[in-house]
């Protein structure tokens, strides 16, 4: 992991903060989305929107995105956008392949960025995963199953895992009762977003989904 994490911003990085690709000006984007994301933080109407485009074949055809006072989330948007749009030999990907990318993926191709914004960079995949799902149920389809590492340690502050969240919201719970039953984000706050992410992915949804 340490090819991602750097001391300082690449040029990579800034320039995608500057000239962020497929982002909206608008409200809402001049296509037809057959799939539409969003993640919502927690302050300031903060918002990370993601609407999509697929065709037959499930290839991405338009991809547009959207962040409302969410600057952290912009460059690292912008590259994911790029990725699925680029994909290989200038083709864009399709529906397994873009859901393959990872945080991690984003950073990289970044040229990395400090650690500490690191978590800035789940808000892409878990927007289009969303957006996919949302294109999925529209065609009757069975939705993307999460490839969340449920073990993983999501917050170092209470030691809670990836799986204490998505439990919590597949029983419903809100993510302020999550906050207030276990505590997660209310330490040093830096996991905040990516289980905010975790959360609206899985809320309400029954186990295998």
């Amino acid at each position: 992991m340490s090819e991602v994490m750097m001391e300082k911003y690449s040029d990579c990085y800034l320039d995608h903060l500057r000239s962020p690709r497929f982002m909206l000006r608008e409200e809402s984007p001049d296509f037809e989305a057959s799939g539409r994301g969003r993640i919502k933080g927690g302050a300031r109407d903060s918002s990370l929107t993601i609407w999509i485009r697929l065709n037959d074949d499930g290839i991405f055809e338009r991809f547009a995105w959207r962040a409302r006072h969410f600057p952290r989330a912009v460059a690292s948007t912008s590259m994911l956008a790029e990725l699925v749009m680029s994909g290989t030999n200038g083709r864009p990907l399709a529906i397994d392949a873009a859901l393959a990318i990872t945080p991690f993926d984003l950073a990289r191709a970044l040229g990395g960025f400090p650690g500490h914004k690191i978590h800035a960079s789940f808000l892409g995949p878990a927007a289009l995963r969303l957006a996919v799902d949302d294109h999925l149920r529209a065609q009757g389809l069975d939705l993307q199953a999460s490839d969340a590492e449920d073990d993983a340690l999501l917050c170092h502050c209470h030691t809670l895992t990836v799986r204490d969240v998505i439990g919590a919201a597949r029983a419903g719970h809100s993510f302020d009762e999550i906050q207030n039953k276990l505590g997660i984000a209310t330490g040093c706050g830096s996991c905040e977003w990516q289980a905010r992410a975790i959360h609206q992915m899985h809320h309400n949804q029954p186990p295998g989904h």
